[in-house]
């Protein structure tokens, strides 16, 4: 049986400093195994003898067409957010969202899932959850899909590119035990190299992709040094800066619901990357506490 979750993190009504407090919440529930996103018919059964059907983007697309149906005139201020399978979800459809949506102000914000996997397995694993066919990739990307070469941070970079004005942004842990875990198992399956990643291997896997997105002046991320899998949509989401999960700022630094109070950004305003530890270039990368000299100091500032 199903049961609702506690309202913890962006989902407490309660708490004043929470800074969604006051958003229509509209949570796409998951459990399709697609990252939201696919539309398969499995060559197997399940346990009552049905063919197995993951039909993520038609459950995503029902919230979406809720969400046009009763806002009919838009929204004010939009923030797109999930966690771990939820990040890959908006990477995925922040494009198509917003297109489609309505907004004066609007916000990407992708909480732990970056997206490291093991090299040439990404392309192979989209087109098998049929995201080829269901219309949220055009041109390119479709190509792309169809040619088994496409990855997420295409998709995500794609729409930083297309929405120059939105400010795009990844929140995530230095070591984060459950994406490692998730990449050993596409590793295994794949039968890839390596088979697992050390914390250290990880962060600089991480920093690759979100120097990638660097580059695009509406990106920004928030990175802390914890295993923490999801930040949210749990009570942390209020203890936490950028050394830990209960920091709480006491040496000085941002933390997490400080930044998040940022979202979405009004014209004039600044929201920035922030990170804690030794400022290290490329060459230089060791352990897992460091932080990318490249990418410190990037300030966006809303049109």
């Amino acid at each position: 049986d199903a049961n609702p979750a506690c309202l913890s993190g962006s989902f407490d009504r309660t708490d004043p400093t929470n800074p969604f407090q006051n958003f229509t919440i509209v949570h796409v529930l998951y459990c399709s195994g697609d990252l939201h996103a696919g539309n398969v018919t499995r060559p197997y059964n399940d346990r009552a003898g049905v063919p197995v059907q993951q039909s993520g983007f038609y459950n995503t697309q029902s919230a979406i067409n809720w969400v046009l149906e009763n806002y009919k005139d838009g929204v004010s201020r939009l923030v797109l957010s999930g966690c771990s399978a939820g990040s890959l979800g908006v990477q995925a459809w922040s494009g198509t969202l917003l297109d489609d949506l309505t907004y004066d102000r609007a916000a990407v914000i992708a909480d732990s899932y970056a997206g490291v996997f093991p090299d040439g397995t990404q392309g192979p694993l989209i087109e098998e959850y049929g995201m080829c066919g269901v219309g949220v990739l055009e041109d390119e990307l479709l190509q792309a899909c169809v040619d088994e070469t496409l990855t997420i941070q295409d998709v995500f970079e794609d729409s930083m590119t297309n929405n120059p004005n939105t400010i795009f942004a990844n929140l995530n842990s230095k070591a984060d035990d459950v994406q490692m875990s998730f990449y050993a198992a596409v590793a295994a399956s794949f039968r890839a190299e390596p088979l697992v990643l050390t914390p250290a291997e990880y962060e600089n896997a991480v920093n690759v992709i979100f120097e990638r997105y660097n580059i695009r002046e509406n990106y920004v991320s928030y990175f802390v040094t914890s295993d923490q899998h999801c930040y949210f949509p749990y009570s942390l989401m209020f203890t936490a800066d950028t050394t830990g999960t209960k920091g709480g700022g006491s040496g000085g630094q941002m933390t997490l619901i400080e930044w998040a109070n940022g979202f979405p950004v009004d014209s004039g305003e600044t929201v920035g990357t922030q990170c804690d530890g030794e400022k290290l270039t490329e060459d230089e990368w060791s352990g897992f506490k460091y932080c990318d000299d490249v990418q410190q100091g990037k300030i966006f500032t809303a049109p």
